[in-house]
């Protein structure tokens, strides 16, 4: 996936959530100028730095790494790995136009 698709992804995301640039960084721990040039597509950025920002914004990057089949489970039988397909089922979906 390129970075403009990182990019944008991360700027739907964060905006859903009505969080500034700046805040994002601080919560992330990630510098604002690298959340900026992920932003605008610049730089993809250091995975590590990807998966700071998607964990802040309640998503796991390892979801876009695994199988995505849906499987209908009982919520009692919900895991992390059902939570990460279900997160990258709706990250998928977005328009990120």
């Amino acid at each position: 996936m390129s970075a403009s698709f990182w990019g944008a992804l991360i700027i739907k995301l964060r905006e859903e959530q009505q969080l500034s640039q700046r805040s994002l960084s601080v919560l992330a721990n990630v510098n604002r100028a690298t959340l900026r040039r992920m932003e605008t597509g610049a730089a993809l950025g250091e995975v590590v730095y990807l998966e700071r920002l998607l964990n802040t914004l309640g998503y796991e990057l390892d979801a876009f790494q695994s199988d995505n089949r849906p499987r209908d489970l009982p919520d009692a039988y919900r895991t992390p790995e059902r939570r990460s397909k279900l997160a990258v089922s709706r990250i998928l979906s977005l328009d990120l136009t």
